[in-house]
């Protein structure tokens, strides 16, 4: 279970970093090309987990997907928030 909150905090802590929904010290190519290399080397932990088989790498790919789910989630709601202020009466 520790691996599991470790791997979802130090997931969400990383998109945190580099900025979820405002970024403040990377231009947008820059931040597009980190979170593309977070989405990689996620998708290549995946991939290690399923081949090793372990239960604990296993634990620790699932904690992360939590923890980059739970960030994507946060950047979706701020857009949506966003575009809610602009458009107060818009049905879509």
């Amino acid at each position: 279970m520790w691996v599991f909150l470790a791997s979802a905090g130090a997931m969400g802590s990383l998109l945190v970093l580099i900025g979820i929904t405002r970024n403040r010290w990377l231009n947008v190519r820059q931040w597009t090309a980190v979170w593309t290399g977070v989405s990689l080397a996620f998708a290549a932990l995946m991939v290690v987990a399923v081949a090793d088989g372990g239960s604990q790498v296993m634990e620790a790919v699932l904690g992360a997907a939590l923890g980059y789910v739970a960030s994507v989630s946060v950047h979706t709601l701020h857009h949506y928030l966003e575009e809610a202020r602009r458009r107060p009466n818009a049905s879509t």
